[in-house]
């Protein structure tokens, strides 16, 4: 299978999700990390630079599981502006990729680059299977699975009116995970700056919670809404799409 995950900056598509992409990435499978900016207004105390070290981060941790990484290059704080350029490069990139399953950030979360990240994978999610929509670029025969990522508030901690309905058991791959995350040093100054603690820190609490919560023991877990826009699972695709995930629909 292809697995293709869409995240406004360098770390979001690790943070909330590397789990599966490691567990997709060890059972064979192709995954990309798509990065629709660089991320350069993400630090504290930010010296100039941090655009290139968080590229560079971004390639490191995707070659931890043997993923690809590509950055968009479009302005930190101004996708919404991009908007139409950035919805027509993911198009592209569907086309190109031609993924099975699509990752992506919820509908609602705290920052505007998110949201509108969101916002231009549904509807190009569409867009790539119109045959007349960009017609120079063959359009996307299939229909991909389309799973958006949990919802967290400005400080980074989790939202409870998420209504999650996939739940995916990590522990098997969380000293993965964790070796990923670690790549991301220059996110470190601001969640010890707000939690008290470095990035991986912050990420294995919330991995540890929803393995309480959602599966009722001890462990780690990612949990995720199932777009019911695009294909819509049954219980075979549970199995063969999920990783022996939980899904418990809430239309």
């Amino acid at each position: 299978m292809i697995i293709v995950f869409f995240g406004a900056h360098p770390d979001d598509n690790v943070l909330k999700d590397g789990g599966v992409a490691a567990k997709y990435a060890k059972a064979g499978h192709k995954v990309y990390f798509i990065d629709v900016t660089a991320g350069e207004l993400g630090a504290v105390g930010n010296a100039g630079g941090l655009d290139k070290k968080r590229i560079i981060e971004s390639e490191n941790a995707a070659k931890v599981i043997g993923a690809e990484s590509i950055n968009l290059m479009f302005p930190d704080g101004g996708v919404e502006r991009e908007y139409m350029k950035v919805r027509e490069k993911v198009v592209e990139l569907l086309r190109k990729f031609e993924p099975d399953i699509i990752f992506t950030h919820p509908k609602e979360d705290y920052h505007d680059d998110h949201n509108c990240v969101n916002k231009a994978v549904r509807s190009a999610f569409h867009l790539a299977r119109v045959r007349e929509y960009m017609h120079e670029i063959p359009y996307l025969k299939k229909t991909p699975f389309l799973v958006y990522t949990y919802s967290t508030d400005a400080n980074f901690n989790y939202n409870p009116e998420f209504k999650s309905d996939l739940v995916v058991d990590i522990s098997d791959v969380i000293d993965i995970k964790e070796g990923m995350l670690k790549q991301y040093s220059s996110q470190n100054p601001w969640f010890e700056e707000v939690f008290g603690k470095d990035l991986v820190g912050v990420i294995m609490d919330h991995n540890k919670y929803f393995s309480e919560k959602y599966l009722e023991k001890p462990g780690f877990a990612e949990i995720f809404k199932i777009s019911h826009i695009a294909r819509v699972p049954d219980k075979k695709d549970e199995l063969r799409y999920f990783l022996n995930g939980v899904y418990t629909p809430n239309f």
